[in-house]
C-alpha cells in the first residue's frame, strides 16, 4: 500500500477510517436503548432482569456482616472438627 500510494496517502487512509468511525460510540449511547428494544433476545433478557430485580431482597450492611461472621464461625468449627478427627 505504501509503495502504490506513497507515505502520506497510505497513512491517511486509516486516519480517515478512524474519523469515520468516531460517531458510532455516541450514536450507540444515544440510540442504544432503542436498538436493544428491537432485538427480541435483548428485550427478553431485559424482562428477565427486571423480574430478578423485583424478586431480589435488599440486604443491609449489618445483615451482610452478620452473615459473614456466621459463615466464618462455621468455617472455623468445621476446620476444628477436621483437625480433631485427624488427631484421633
Amino acid at each position: 500500500m505504501y509503495n502504490d500510494l506513497g507515505n502520506q496517502w497510505a497513512s491517511s487512509i486509516p486516519a480517515f477510517l478512524a474519523v469515520a468511525c468516531l460517531p458510532f460510540p455516541f450514536l450507540f449511547w444515544i440510540y442504544g436503548g432503542r436498538i436493544r428494544a428491537t432485538c427480541e433476545f435483548a428485550a427478553e433478557a431485559a424482562k428477565i432482569l427486571e423480574r430478578i430485580k423485583a424478586q431480589s431482597v435488599q440486604v443491609t450492611e449489618e445483615q451482610a456482616m452478620e452473615e459473614a461472621e456466621t459463615a466464618e464461625k462455621e468455617r472455623r468449627q468445621s476446620k476444628a472438627s477436621r483437625q480433631s478427627m485427624q488427631q484421633s
